[in-house]
């Protein structure tokens, strides 16, 4: 399914996007997703497994 939606701000919509975690996915624009991604990275590096 895809849908197009309109958020208040940017600041909304990557709150949003990452409360859908991994059952949804930002298709456009590009810079919420590398936003996304850049947080999924950090989180990802805090938490993997030790050096």
């Amino acid at each position: 399914m895809r849908l197009e939606v309109t958020f208040q701000d940017a600041r909304h919509a990557e709150w949003a996007l990452w409360q859908l975690a991994t059952h949804a996915e930002a298709l456009a624009p590009q810079w919420l997703r590398a936003s996304l991604r850049d947080r999924a990275t950090t989180i990802a590096t805090r938490y993997g497994a030790p050096a």
